[in-house]
């Protein structure tokens, strides 16, 4: 069952993913991810 986890930080939040590599933020995919409303899919 999924669980929501309302503290958990998402992979654009720091700008940095979970290799530790830096995410560009001028990047077409990394802007449209922040267009997405997460929290109303969730």
């Amino acid at each position: 069952m999924y669980k929501n986890n309302a503290g958990q930080t998402t992979l654009f939040d720091d700008s940095t993913n979970f290799i530790g590599a830096k995410l560009n933020p001028e990047n077409r995919w990394v802007k449209m991810a922040a267009l997405i409303p997460w929290d109303l899919l969730d």
